[in-house]
């Protein structure tokens, strides 16, 4: 087995409600998609058989705009439960009550979530 010990960024979607000009996930170009769980768990299986990941970020796009958000973060958990596993998040969408209850349920599951502040100048 193999520890990976830097932190591995699963990119879950291309979506935003941004388009920050220093975006590392190029939304600033307007790309889009969304990536369904059930399409990549089989090679997610494969992986938690040869790598031991010590921390996961899952990111997008903005992931709060993802409808399947919690079941690619407690399933990436489920596959590594030793793992830090967080939900990168530009922050602007934790206040809408659908994703109230998402981040409850990934508090819950202990994934936590790691915002990103933006000011105006980050903004176009």
């Amino acid at each position: 087995m193999i520890v990976f010990s830097d932190p591995v960024s699963i990119i879950i979607n291309n979506t935003c409600n941004l388009t920050c000009s220093n975006c590392g996930s190029n939304n600033q170009y307007n790309y889009r998609g969304v990536y369904n769980w059930l399409d990549y768990a089989e090679h997610f299986r494969e992986w938690q058989k040869k790598i031991d990941f010590v921390e996961i970020n899952i990111v997008g796009g903005e992931p709060f705009l993802h409808t399947d958000l919690a079941t690619w973060a407690i399933e990436l958990k489920k596959l590594w439960p030793n793992a830090l596993v967080s939900v990168d998040t530009n922050g602007t969408l934790l206040g809408l009550e659908k994703n109230v209850h998402v981040a409850r349920t990934l508090l819950e599951n202990d994934i936590k979530l790691m915002v990103f502040w933006h000011t105006a100048h980050d903004i176009n």
